[in-house]
């Protein structure tokens, strides 16, 4: 089965597991934005999917409807959120604590995303494949998450958890990362070169899948471990290592290696 289609039944899957079991989905227009809801079981509010399809520009989701906190994003809730004009921006009020799996898959316009210091869960792959994505902010004191440079990591940015798809270029882990998580880079097509450095352990399940630009990939420590897929579709991808660490074969993860002797290589277009 192809790394996208299995990507889809995992989103479907979560999306259908996100569905309110008794509470009853309904419509509220706020700041000119109609959002899909629900009322949970302990009085608070849950985004439901659909709601991107009703969205455009930049949306701020409410605080309160019906005079109750708006504490869970729901999965599936803006994907493809590209319906009346798309949205461009997405600021997530501080009552916010769940933003659940696949929350904003391929909302292909959206350029930033605002999380609060509320959100204490994230759940796998909240922005993959948004591919104009260019800034994930987390605000200051959030006891579980953190941003660097708009790249989403958890608070003590030991995983990297996503990079913003509409980024271009080079780009390399901070120091601190030992984990490259789920999805983390996936379907950044205008990635082409990056270094990852030798603090690396694990990376894990489609990090780097269809990364269809991403040709030069530069280890500077030993091999780290891999999940599944890593770098599944990503087929101009070499990987370069250090004369002297240990783990290294004539390929790894699917993909070619190099012994990199010189400077970090030049990307090349497929």
């Amino acid at each position: 089965m192809k790394l996208l289609s299995r990507l889809n039944l995992l989103w479907l899957s979560a999306s259908l597991l996100s569905l309110p079991a008794v509470a009853e989905s309904k419509e509220a227009e706020i700041g000119g934005h109609l959002f899909r809801y629900s009322t949970t079981s302990s009085g608070t509010i849950t985004i439901e999917p659909a709601s991107g399809a009703y969205a455009d520009g930049a949306v701020t989701i409410p605080s309160k409807i019906d005079g109750l906190p708006v504490t869970s994003i729901a999965s599936a809730a803006f994907n493809y959120c590209d319906g009346a004009g798309g949205i461009t921006s997405l600021k997530i009020p501080n009552t916010v604590t769940n933003i659940d799996d696949f929350s904003c898959y391929r909302c292909y316009l959206l350029t930033s995303v605002s999380i609060p210091n509320s959100v204490t869960h994230i759940g796998m792959c909240p922005f993959s494949e948004c591919s104009r994505l260019q800034n994930i902010s987390v605000a200051e004191g959030n006891p579980t998450y953190s941003s660097v440079d708009g790249v989403l990591f958890n608070n003590d940015q030991t995983t990297l958890i996503q990079f913003p798809c509409g980024r271009t270029g080079k780009y390399s882990p901070p120091a601190t990362v030992t984990n490259i998580g789920y999805c983390a880079f996936i379907n950044c097509a205008c990635l082409t070169n990056i270094t990852i450095l030798s603090n690396v352990k694990h990376i894990d399940a489609f990090a780097f899948g269809s990364c269809t630009n991403l040709s030069v990939v530069c280890f500077k420590g030993n091999a780290p471990s891999l999940g599944k897929d890593v770098f599944g579709g990503t087929t101009n991808a070499t990987i370069y290592y250090l004369p002297g660490t240990t783990g290294w074969s004539n390929s790894f993860g699917g993909r070619p290696t190099a012994v990199w002797t010189n400077a970090i290589p030049a990307a090349t277009s497929k």
